[in-house]
């Protein structure tokens, strides 16, 4: 279940993201491929995390794991900012580079802290894991797009 939630939060955000990048780019594609490889490690270090929860190792795995998915949601943003022109209409760029900052704290840098304090303790190390998604669920909602979502047809604009 926890594995399920977890992919629940990268799809959204990766549907939010791509949503906003017009022409995908070889680069693009590239980058895209590594976040993908990383989703297909979550289930492991899930599975690992569940069956030895207090272990420091295995939280330490998952920190890991999660901080490099999320790396790559940042390395997406950080080539998309290098290359403005890759937004589709209507994003704003400035709220763009500050949605991909808050990215950048919310996403690697707390899973890595999370990963750092399994030393401490697993405990603490499993509330930053929650508190990462958490954030993504609650506060993170508005993509950088103004205007209807380009794949529902104006529907939004008409509600």
């Amino acid at each position: 279940m926890v594995s399920f939630l977890m992919l629940c939060v990268v799809w959204v955000n990766h549907h939010r993201l791509l949503s906003q990048i017009g022409p995908i780019t070889h680069a693009v594609f590239w980058l895209n491929a590594n976040l993908l490889m990383w989703c297909s490690f979550v289930p492991f270090p899930t599975a690992l995390l569940g069956d030895y929860l207090t272990n420091p190792l295995s939280a330490g795995v998952f920190g890991g794991v999660m901080a490099g998915m999320s790396l790559s949601f940042t390395l997406i943003r950080l080539h998309v900012q290098r290359r403005p022109d890759l937004l589709t209409a209507g994003v704003d760029l400035t709220r763009f580079v500050r949605t991909s900052r808050q990215s950048l704290f919310f996403g690697p840098l707390l899973y890595a802290l999370g990963a750092a304090a399994t030393l401490i303790s697993p405990w603490l190390a499993l509330a930053v894991f929650g508190f990462v998604p958490g954030y993504f669920i609650c506060f993170n909602s508005q993509p950088a797009q103004a205007g209807p979502h380009p794949g529902d047809g104006g529907a939004a604009a008409a509600r």
